[in-house]
């Protein structure tokens, strides 16, 4: 299940660093400058929390006989938002005794 407190918490972050550039930008161009870059941040979050997801739900619909958790690992994305980091779970393929990561393209298609 998807839990809505990440995205929540991104929300809020969002909108006091809008509060904080409304208030503390010396110029427009300062505040185009971190309304832009808070957009960008905020799509980094959110992007993140929505790869996580679908990690979760991968590793839920995995063949379980086949492929075994083993752990996850850092990795690191360049998005239009920005570099972002997720954590990826790993699998051991049982018959080919080979370590893996399950296919994201199955589930965003």
């Amino acid at each position: 299940m998807f839990s809505i407190r990440p995205v929540i918490s991104s929300v809020l972050l969002l909108i006091d660093r809008l509060f904080k550039a409304l208030v503390n930008s010396s110029s427009f161009e300062a505040l185009e400058r971190e309304l832009q870059e808070a957009g960008q941040e905020f799509l980094g979050q959110l992007l993140t929390t929505i790869l996580e997801a679908v990690d979760i739900r991968l590793m839920n619909q995995r063949d379980r006989e086949r492929l075994r958790a083993v752990g996850k690992r850092q990795r690191e994305l360049i998005s239009l938002a920005g570099r972002i980091t997720i954590n990826r779970r790993l699998y051991r393929d049982q018959k080919k005794q080979a370590s893996t990561y399950f296919s994201w393209t199955n589930i965003l298609v």
